[in-house]
């Protein structure tokens, strides 16, 4: 069976790209390159990027930190000050 274009996933995309999969600014995108915690490849003008690269990127970044609820007796001493 062949598959049809639009049913393959691309291996790599330009830094717009990965930036609007992300939903984060392309200079982001740009200042990892520079720093080099994401690989670009070029091949003449174009410049692209593996998705697996923006995969373990991001799995790099560090985990949100949980937001604990203040007890009643902290949140007396906030409103205190």
């Amino acid at each position: 069976m062949i598959k049809h274009a639009d049913e393959f996933k691309p291996l790599a995309v330009s830094a717009a790209v990965a930036a609007k999969m992300l939903d984060i600014d392309v200079i982001k995108i740009h200042a990892a390159v520079r720093a080099d915690e994401l690989r670009a490849y070029r091949n003449g003008v174009t410049v692209r990027i593996l998705l697996t690269d923006v995969e373990a990127w991001v799995r790099s970044w560090p985990a949100p930190k949980r937001r604990t609820r203040r007890t009643k007796k902290e949140l007396e001493s906030v409103h205190a000050r």
